[in-house]
């Protein structure tokens, strides 16, 4: 049986895929939930409803910005640590491309 945690992200992971492709207005919480393999009731019960999904979002998004601020170091070498932020920030923005398309 999934946990709260796996289902938080099955629903999150549909949410964000729908909105890539639909944009937030045209993504229900009614595709959201046939997405993700879940009933609607569900996404209420973790969510409450579509803006707490985004809130849930920006947070995840938030979190990584932290984790990056964290793990880069100047090593002293320009071409090294553009590189790294160049392959960082693709990564970043694949990786969080529901709220840039929002």
């Amino acid at each position: 049986m999934p946990t709260k945690r796996d289902t938080d992200t099955l629903i999150l992971n549909a949410f964000a895929d729908l909105v890539t492709k639909y944009g937030y207005k045209a993504t229900t919480t009614k595709k959201i939930a046939t997405a993700a393999g879940v009933n609607e009731i569900t996404i209420f019960r973790h969510f409450k409803d579509k803006a707490h999904l985004l809130d849930s979002l920006i947070s995840q998004y938030m979190e990584t910005v932290d984790e990056l601020e964290g793990q880069f170091k100047i090593s002293g070498d320009i071409a090294t640590d553009l590189t790294w932020i160049a392959k960082t920030y693709e990564e970043f923005v694949a990786n969080h491309r529901a709220l840039f398309t929002i």
